[in-house]
């Protein structure tokens, strides 16, 4: 192969990877709307729902309940030379509800 040849060789994969990015993104938008994995012959889309992201520190300070309060000490572990608080546990045990962000959702497709 001559280099005229490699380069028009090259200039349709560009193009081809061009169009099949194109078609990518169509297929990540429809999966996403459809909200479910989606699987065609050997081709799978696969439906990540959005992951949950909670803020259990911000959530206690929020009602008054930050470092140091009184109802924390049961959540509070003495390591060295600090005092380490589990702010997961003491949200749980303390609140009801406690608030969250949530990220979107993602497709991935591949290949079988």
């Amino acid at each position: 192969m001559n280099q005229i040849e490699l380069a028009r060789v090259m200039l349709s994969w560009e193009d081809t990877q061009s169009e099949a990015d194109t078609l990518k993104k169509i297929i990540e938008r429809e999966v996403k709307a459809l909200g479910e994995t989606f699987t065609v012959g050997n081709i799978v889309a696969t439906y990540r729902n959005p992951r949950k992201s909670y803020d259990y520190r911000g959530a206690l300070e929020a009602v008054g309940c930050g470092e140091g309060h009184e109802r924390l000490k049961e959540y509070t572990t003495h390591v060295e030379a600090y005092d380490s608080i589990d702010w997961t546990a003491a949200a749980k045990g303390i609140l009801v509800d406690i608030p969250y962000t949530e990220g979107e959702a993602s497709v991935s497709l591949r290949v079988k």
